[in-house]
């Protein structure tokens, strides 16, 4: 496993002289090359130290996690508006790794380029996508009306295959920056769009189908204490794999997968709090997730 911290690499210089006849060196050297061209490779993204969740103690609780695993891994860290300026200003951040995992909070923002660009890294590079937790309660305005305070609900435009309701001031100035590109429908990319959750109560989780990510997880356990995601809307090609019912009687899915053109996008919604990043069921899915997502085809 490596380790990259913001996208800097604390890389090994080796330098040595050759002896006469020995090719014992290039050829230890070539055979590490080609294992850590298999590695997945996993760039991790967050934005410490958070406001309503605990980022800090989620990314060492993932570097725990990734120690344990066979993963290349980079951490992309910054703080919340350091990380939208990133996404907006980089079309490519993720192109090359295996999976991308956003443990992000981003909910209100209006940076559609933001929204877009990050989409990009799985709908046209073809990089596996891994939504943790509040990363599904974001980039509201391209597809929850509670946000378009501005104009009456009648006014609002459809967009997408679900049922995202978008204010036409934020279509237009999408339109007027990118003529010739399709609006960033987050709630669709989510596959179960979210806008709400309940109340921090315990939640019990079963097992709908059987599934590489779910192995070694009981057909039905509980959480000590968790924050559901409720369903603001389900595309069709979403499949639920594991699904919550709060002690309130609210019910959601909690895990699930969907074909993003070539590509494929999960979602966690648990995780709210850090103990459950050290909880066994909790690290079990989010390991085989990870693992089956940075499968090779």
């Amino acid at each position: 496993m490596k380790f990259k911290l913001n996208l800097l690499s604390a890389g090994l210089l080796l330098s040595s002289l050759a002896a006469p006849f020995s090719c014992f060196a290039n050829e230890e050297a070539a055979a590490k090359k080609s294992e850590s061209e298999q590695l997945p490779k996993v760039l991790y993204v967050t934005h410490e130290p958070g406001k309503y969740h605990d980022y800090v103690g989620q990314r060492e609780a993932f570097e725990e996690i990734a120690q344990t695993q066979a993963w290349e891994t980079t951490i992309l860290s910054k703080d919340h508006d350091e990380l939208l300026e990133y996404f907006e200003a980089n079309e490519d951040f993720a192109k090359g790794y295996d999976v991308v995992i956003y443990n992000i909070c981003m909910a209100k923002t209006e940076n559609t380029t933001a929204a877009y660009n990050v989409m990009k890294q799985t709908k046209e590079h073809g990089v596996n996508a891994f939504l943790i937790h509040c990363a599904l309660h974001s980039f509201w305005p391209t597809f929850d009306p509670k946000v378009a305070t501005d104009v009456d609900r009648k006014q609002l435009v459809k967009k997408g295959l679900g049922g995202a309701l978008v204010s036409p001031r934020i279509i237009k100035e999408w339109e007027e920056k990118h003529p010739d590109k399709e609006f960033p429908v987050w709630g669709d990319f989510c596959g179960c769009a979210s806008v709400k959750h309940g109340n921090k109560v315990k939640v019990n989780v079963t097992k709908l189908i059987d599934h590489e990510a779910a192995q070694g997880v009981k057909d039905k356990y509980k959480i000590g204490k968790s924050e559901l995601y409720l369903t603001y809307y389900q595309l069709e090609s979403a499949s639920v794999i594991l699904h919550g019912v709060d002690k309130q009687k609210k019910s959601a899915p909690v895990l699930w997968e969907m074909p993003v053109n070539d590509a494929k996008m999960m979602a966690y919604s648990l995780g709210h709090y850090t103990a459950e990043w050290k909880a066994p069921d909790f690290r079990s899915v989010f390991t085989n997730s990870v693992n089956y997502l940075a499968k090779k085809n």
